[in-house]
């Protein structure tokens, strides 16, 4: 995995929530390398690949065997570009100087390892018969003994011998799966992320203003159950595409757990709308229970006009109550594509106070203490709707 994100720049699986994320690292196949960074070598494409099987046989069974191949795949390593294929900005600096010709393998270097583990060259067939394809395995735990769409060979595993390298690497193998656990649970909020904008001493979220030039927050990005996140151009887009009966979600950062007294303003808008059903806002004292049901207060404003304040409830039936609507259009709210609102909350405990585009909502919200702490969250919704956010802030008395 650390290598995935080496060769790519960002991570293999991508999830809003820390079930999510470890329900993929033992389900879900990582995106082929090569489609994120086509200069990485099909060879060593395989080995990363390999690395990352579901299946704990399909793996290299020792870090020194992966080291070998790794070696190996180096060897056989040349470093011509295509002139006609401009280079990824992501990956500017990341690889080798383009020659007039390719470079020379190392046929003379001595290896570091023993003897290296056999790497096939691509169009040539394993010595050892076929094997497993990377990502297409039919269900985990039984694997398709095909071979790689493109013909290239795999990995092939070296002769087992006695090595009294072992205890190095075991070692080796038990840091990288410490730092990768570090890096998932950093991701994914359960340790703070530790920049000039937190408190390493606490997990409470501190006060921040995102203007999305960056995310330096880890905001949700990806694509993931028909959402698309993405950050660009100072604004966070969010695409829904082809959610059955509309879905749900709450895209956040990591930075975690919300005080007892906050105030959360957001600054979004609608940009692409199938149905009056979709509606999108913000998201507070959210969280998760190991089902993926989410417990949550939400305001919500619709294309007609409309708002509501939800408690999201994983425990009852229609999965939210209602704790204040309009059956009115609410003449503060802008509508029409490409209009932006900024919706805004002041909570006390248990008491929420409510603003959009300034002015307080004309009705009731019934006060609620069934949730403390939680994360912020942005709230969208739908079946085909693209959203918009372009600043959120969160200011503590």
């Amino acid at each position: 995995m650390v290598l995935f994100q080496m060769l790519t720049g960002e991570a293999p699986f991508h999830s809003t929530t820390v079930q999510g994320l470890l329900f993929q690292h033992v389900h879900t196949p990582p995106r082929p390398l090569r489609e994120i960074n086509p200069y990485v070598s099909e060879t060593l494409a395989f080995i990363v690949a390999r690395a990352m099987e579901k299946a704990p046989a399909a793996r290299f069974q020792s870090a020194e065997e992966m080291a070998q191949a790794l070696e190996a795949a180096n060897v056989n390593a040349t470093y011509r570009l295509p002139s006609s294929q401009p280079i990824n900005p992501a990956f500017q600096g990341a690889l080798p100087p383009q020659a007039d010709s390719p470079t020379s393998p190392s046929l003379n270097r001595q290896s570091l390892y023993g003897q290296p583990s056999q790497v096939n060259t691509p169009g040539v067939a394993s010595a050892y018969g076929p094997q497993p394809a990377f990502g297409n395995t039919p269900a985990y735990g039984s694997s398709a003994r095909v071979t790689h769409p493109s013909g290239a060979g795999i990995v092939a595993p070296p002769q087992r011998r006695p090595s009294r390298r072992q205890p190095i690497s075991s070692i080796i193998t038990a840091v990288v799966l410490l730092l990768a656990l570090v890096l998932i649970l950093a991701r994914t909020g359960i340790l703070p992320i530790f920049n000039g904008n937190s408190n390493p001493s606490s997990n409470t979220t501190q006060p921040f203003t995102e203007n999305f030039q960056n995310n330096n927050r880890n905001w949700t990005i990806g694509t993931l159950n028909n959402l698309t996140a993405s950050i660009s151009g100072n604004q966070y887009t969010l695409k829904i595409s082809n959610a059955t009966y509309g879905q749900t979600y709450f895209p956040h950062p990591s930075v975690g757990t919300l005080p007892d007294k906050f105030t959360l303003t957001v600054k979004i808008e609608e940009t692409q709308v199938d149905s009056a059903a979709s509606s999108f806002g913000l998201a507070f004292r959210e969280s998760e229970n190991a089902s993926g049901g989410v417990s949550s207060y939400a305001l919500a404003i619709y294309p007609n006009g409309t708002y509501a304040v939800f408690k999201y409830d994983p425990n009852v039936s229609a999965k939210y109550i209602p704790l204040g609507q309009s059956n009115q259009p609410f003449s503060a709210i802008k509508t029409g594509m490409g209009q932006f609102n900024i919706l805004q909350v002041v909570v006390t405990g248990s008491s929420f106070t409510f603003t959009i585009n300034g002015k307080p909502l004309p009705g009731p919200v019934t006060p609620d203490n069934s949730y403390s702490g939680g994360q912020l969250a942005l709230f969208v919704s739908g079946t085909n709707a693209t959203f918009v956010a372009s600043q959120v802030t969160l200011t503590t008395p």
